[in-house]
């Protein structure tokens, strides 16, 4: 098999690493070590926005957004903390026959420490092999006195034909979910499918480590997480929502669905401690 990785880099986007394997295609910008693009036989499994800004101004609007190490509004930082918008370091890049592989690099600096006090090291590698898409992340705590709290997510905007065709599911009855649009109340989870036909936000807690997104005649998306992710996040901002987003298309609430892989609660990570969390994502 074909596998290959080339680097561009311009004044607008910063570094881009393209991956090929296959017919399988990604795209890995510097900016938030985030993948914008992951293609299988030239059909899209993860959404951007047409309107996505990709100047690194802001947070890119789609593809798989590193939230970290804060997620949500949930803690002192900004929403989903400062990861997806800070520029990473390439590391490595390589091909074999199976795959190709990229792996970026974020250490704390004067400027993070401002925001967030803590010495760390953050590590995320992308592995691109035919029709399957993996994400090894690596959180070290680089103090030899210090811990800290963090909590994330891999942010993860799939693409779909029509959101009203497609369920999200392997969720379990008689879990417990958060329900992000009725003041994060804690609430009973009585189905193992969901459909989407409003704006719709929920964690699913302690939920299965793997996740379908089905749409009838079309394709299954699957997600495998590691216990370390243990939570799902389920999210569309449906019309209201996607009218009030400069970065994202009125109508395109329509063709896509995020399903977030999520660190919810915070832990704790002890000097010289790490935390390493996987998912991989595959089309069916």
């Amino acid at each position: 098999m074909a596998c290959a990785t080339e680097v561009r880099e311009d004044d607008k986007h910063g570094l881009v690493v393209e991956l090929s394997a296959g017919t399988s295609r990604a795209s890995v910008h510097a900016f938030g070590a985030h993948v914008t693009k992951y293609c299988v036989d030239d059909v899209d499994v993860l959404f951007l926005s047409k309107r996505a800004v990709l100047d690194r101004s802001k947070a890119i609007r789609g593809g798989i957004p590193v939230c970290w190490p804060q997620f949500g509004p949930h803690g002192p930082l900004n929403q989903h903390g400062f990861a997806r918008t800070t520029v990473w370091t390439l590391r490595s890049r390589e091909a074999t026959t199976e795959s190709a592989v990229c792996e970026f690099e974020l250490h704390d600096t004067e400027e993070s420490r401002k925001v967030w006090p803590y010495r760390f090291k953050v590590s995320l590698k992308v592995s691109l092999s035919n029709k399957a898409l993996a994400i090894d992340w690596l959180v070290e705590n680089a103090s030899d006195a210090e811990s800290f709290e963090m909590s994330g997510a891999l942010h993860s905007y799939f693409a779909v034909n029509d959101i009203h065709k497609v369920s999200v599911g392997r969720f379990e009855p008689g879990s417990s979910f958060v329900d992000d649009l009725d003041n994060f109340t804690v609430k009973k989870n009585d189905q193992s499918t969901v459909s989407i036909d409003a704006e719709f936000d929920r964690v699913y807690l302690a939920s299965s480590n793997q996740v379908d997104i089905v749409e009838d005649g079309v394709r299954t998306i699957h997600m495998q997480k590691s216990d370390s992710l243990p939570d799902a996040v389920v999210w569309n901002p449906w019309e209201h929502k996607a009218k009030g987003m400069s970065d994202f298309g009125d109508e395109e609430y329509k063709s896509m669905v995020c399903v977030e892989p999520a660190l919810f609660h915070r832990v704790q990570l002890e000097p010289r401690a790490s935390w390493r969390a996987s998912v991989a994502i595959s089309v069916r």
